[in-house]
């Protein structure tokens, strides 16, 4: 198993999605009838973001759910966020990755419609505001080899 990486999974949740009251929760696996921690290196970790104290990571939750960079404890992430919520470049920036996110979206709802089959390609993209070409070349990309 040395071979393989360590890995983690973090998920950041709104509340404390385990019931313990703690503000973050490290779960790795382990072999029962063993007794022993099974160590392939992979890694889950909750964080509560509801957990909000005058620790590191209760500062940083409070960061997380703020929406004023001014507000934030820690300047890196305060000006990381002032940068794509105040700056030209940075706001562009975002945008441009807000509307590569909704495009990708309506590309797998594209997808999913073309391999239903019910709808003709002019329906599709007329129902998804995509152009007729991307997905003519969905529907080619599903075609086998």
């Amino acid at each position: 198993m040395e071979n393989l990486a360590e890995t983690f999974v973090i998920f950041i949740t709104e509340n404390d999605v385990i019931g313990s009251n703690k503000p973050i929760y490290h779960i790795d696996r382990y072999i029962k009838e063993a007794e022993e921690y099974f160590n392939d290196g992979s890694h889950i970790i909750y964080v509560n973001a509801g957990y909000k104290d005058n620790t590191e990571l209760g500062k940083l939750m409070h960061d997380f759910s703020v929406t004023e960079p001014d507000d934030m404890n820690f300047k890196v992430l305060a000006n990381a966020a002032n940068y794509y919520k105040k700056n030209k470049e940075g706001i562009q920036a975002m945008c441009k990755a807000m509307e590569d996110m909704i495009t990708n979206e309506k590309k797998s709802a594209a997808i999913r419609m073309l391999e239903k089959g019910k709808l003709t390609k002019e329906e599709i993209a007329e129902y998804l505001d995509l152009s007729l070409s991307i997905v003519e070349e969905l529907a080619e990309e599903l075609q086998p080899a």
